[in-house]
């Protein structure tokens, strides 16, 4: 009888232990799946960036083909182009892009014509191209 008043409560020691071992995976893998969640929300808008800036190249060039005396620049802080310039207001998602031309040879730009760069962007991300012909 004496050995088992020793042992008075370990039940209870032993099911809490085994419940806090329990909540403590429970919150590593909920923590884990928030993180993932996440990312994978970032993503949908790195897409929509890409598309936007890719829609900057494109509305650029056509503007460059379109226009045989397309005035490209000789500095970066006169010839940043957004997408109001260029006649679209925004897209229906909100995203935007702008593009800076620079010819051949002046600043960044080593290609032999002109060389575009295109930034698209969606709330608080951007992705761009670069494009040298």
């Amino acid at each position: 009888m004496n050995k088992f008043r020793e042992q008075d409560g370990i039940t209870l020691y032993m099911a809490l232990l085994m419940l806090s071992v329990i909540v403590s995976i429970a919150l590593g893998i909920s923590s884990l799946m928030l993180r993932e969640l996440y990312t994978v929300k970032d993503i949908g808008s790195f897409v929509v960036d890409i598309y936007a800036a890719d829609a900057g190249v494109e509305r650029t060039l056509y503007k460059i083909r379109q226009t045989p005396d397309f005035g490209s620049c000789q500095s970066t802080s006169d010839c940043i182009v957004t997408s109001q310039d260029m006649g679209v207001a925004s897209f229906i998602n909100n995203a935007q892009y702008r593009t800076t031309t620079l010819d051949g040879g002046v600043l960044w730009c080593t290609g032999t014509f002109k060389c575009i760069r295109s930034l698209g962007s969606l709330f608080d991300t951007s992705r761009a191209f670069e494009l040298s012909f």
